[in-house]
């Protein structure tokens, strides 16, 4: 009698909300739960970068005990279609946010934004592969992996998170690109968001765990699991 008591506890407090797929002209999202705290995960910016796609097509499965999930795992979708970081005809979709620009990049910009605004996450997690591990002596668009990256919004709002991330083993940057999701949604619209940057030298299995850690301790800090 017990036992059936703590199942039906349990059972009862996951979230049994099916997971809704909505489909927009440029982007496809994938939402589950309803109400606050709301975590954002974007995959496939970059459609080369295929730990952060595969992990983010994961996410969209997670069960949650409260809250909201909205997960965008192939945000440049044609770009993951054929394996490569940006398609030929586009401009680089992560230099393309609020810069107002008449383009395909900025059509799927402008379309994650609108869905950003429509959730009003308290975090975004931002997914993407660098070629190296970190170093600081050489060229930061090869040499930024197992690092995270955030504005001061973001530290400011969350401290005790971005420590217990940074317990990982995980490097912090702050700064990132004119056009990059992290710092246009960031500056213009006060949104937390960490840009998970994992490494090309470790396994594409290793990579995905690295985005596992940051999105479950995001959820426990939130109160979400």
């Amino acid at each position: 009698m017990i036992k059936k008591i703590l199942f039906i506890l349990i059972f009862n407090s996951i979230i049994c909300y099916p997971n809704e797929k909505v489909s927009l002209s440029e982007i496809d999202y994938f939402k589950t739960g309803r109400g606050k705290p709301v975590v954002m995960v974007i995959g496939g910016i970059h459609g080369d970068e295929i730990s952060g796609i595969e992990k983010a097509r994961e996410f969209k499965e997670y069960k949650i005990s409260k809250g909201t999930l909205v997960i965008i795992p192939e945000a440049n979708k044609e770009a993951v279609r054929n394996g490569n970081r940006t398609e030929y005809y586009m401009q680089d979709l992560n230099r393309s946010f609020f810069q107002n620009n008449n383009d395909k990049s900025s059509k799927k910009a402008q379309e994650i934004i609108k869905v950003i605004e429509q959730y009003k996450p308290n975090i975004i997690l931002d997914c993407h592969e660098s070629y190296y591990n970190y170093d600081e002596n050489k060229d930061p668009n090869f040499y930024i992996g197992n690092t995270l990256i955030f504005q001061q919004n973001t530290m400011d709002e969350y401290p005790e998170l971005i420590f217990s991330l940074l317990e990982e083993g995980f490097i912090p940057l702050q700064g990132a690109e004119k056009g990059s999701l992290n710092r246009e949604v960031s500056e213009k619209m006060n949104i937390s968001v960490i840009t998970i940057e994992s490494s090309r030298e470790d396994t594409v299995e290793v990579r995905k765990e690295k985005y596992e850690t940051v999105f479950k301790k995001t959820l426990k800090y939130l109160k979400m699991e």
